[in-house]
């Protein structure tokens, strides 16, 4: 990318922030922020969609992308100063950095950046108010490829407003929450997210939730919701009651990953240990069932004959 403006400061609790400047992009500065960009721009595949929580917030990146001079070092700072206030004790000093710039295509773009300071640096960008060059202090942040927190507009993705890299914690919220963005839950984690929420509501089912979307292998929470009324006809009250909940969580459970769902059952009890997949087991199972003298009985069926080994 063609890198055309760039402003930057530190940001780090219990000091003021000093207004950025737009600052000269020499070609040390220009080699080390591409690298970030190019950091960013290979997390579209993978990175959960990103969206603008309003209008503000995506007139903010417009004017970074495509405003005047004046435009661009007026969301500067604004993003700046809500980055310092979501900062707390716990957060790292680090360098805010806004840049304007053009990709091959010709196509406008702009990013944020959170670069992390080393502690041993600290003290020389506190005396120079964040205002030394980049290229001149690039071994006092973080390195291409290890980025922390890093926004890049607009996402090539339909589906996404922004590409975000960040740390998937609720911990690293403060940095979506200044820039006005609103992340989805990675696939993987949002499959454990909607099944403890569908079994909060209907623990006994847990088993009957598992073998469902063992078989049906969702890839949205909106459908596997709708497969696992129709496999738990209990569920259905809570339905739409868990959708707008899981919706409704800070990183919203949207995507989910079809080979993250839970495809083995597993029983266990007495020192005995039954596990194979939830479908199969389905099939060739009855029980656990519980007798008259209160112990509790399984029966398998297989078609060939079991294998024995002792170890």
């Amino acid at each position: 990318m063609a890198i055309l403006r760039v402003a930057y400061g530190l940001v780090e609790v219990g000091r003021s922030l000093d207004p950025l400047a737009l600052e000269e992009v020499d070609a040390t500065t220009a080699e080390y922020l591409d690298a970030h960009l190019d950091t960013l721009a290979a997390l579209a595949a993978k990175s959960p969609p990103t969206s603008f929580v309003d209008d503000t917030a995506q007139e903010r990146f417009e004017a970074l992308r495509t405003g005047s001079e004046q435009q661009f070092l007026a969301s500067a700072n604004q993003l700046a100063a809500t980055l310092l206030d979501g900062m707390d004790f716990r957060t790292p000093a680090g360098l805010l950095v806004a840049l304007h710039g053009v990709d091959e295509d010709g196509q406008a773009m702009a990013a944020v950046l959170k670069l992390q300071v080393t502690a041993e640096r600290l003290g020389y960008l506190q005396r120079t108010q964040g205002r030394a060059r980049l290229g001149a202090v690039q071994d006092a942040l973080d390195a291409p490829g290890r980025l922390q927190k890093g926004a890049l507009f607009p996402d090539p993705r339909a589906e996404s407003d922004v590409v975000v890299g960040d740390q998937l914690d609720v911990g690293a919220l403060y940095f979506l929450t200044a820039l006005g963005l609103r992340q989805d839950q990675a696939p993987k984690r949002a499959v454990a997210a909607m099944v403890t929420a569908v079994t909060s509501r209907l623990p006994d089912a847990a088993e009957e939730v598992a073998e469902s979307l063992a078989r049906r292998r969702p890839t949205q929470v909106d459908e596997a919701l709708d497969w696992i009324a129709e496999d738990v006809p209990d569920f259905s009250p809570y339905r739409d009651e868990v959708e707008s909940e899981l919706r409704a969580q800070r990183r919203p459970a949207v995507a989910l990953d079809p080979d993250a769902v839970p495809t083995k059952r597993v029983l266990s009890a007495n020192g005995i240990r039954i596990e194979g997949p939830a479908d199969e087991l389905r099939e060739r199972m009855r029980g656990p069932q519980r007798r008259g003298d209160g112990r509790w009985e399984v029966l398998l069926t297989f078609d060939t004959q079991p294998s024995e080994r002792f170890s």
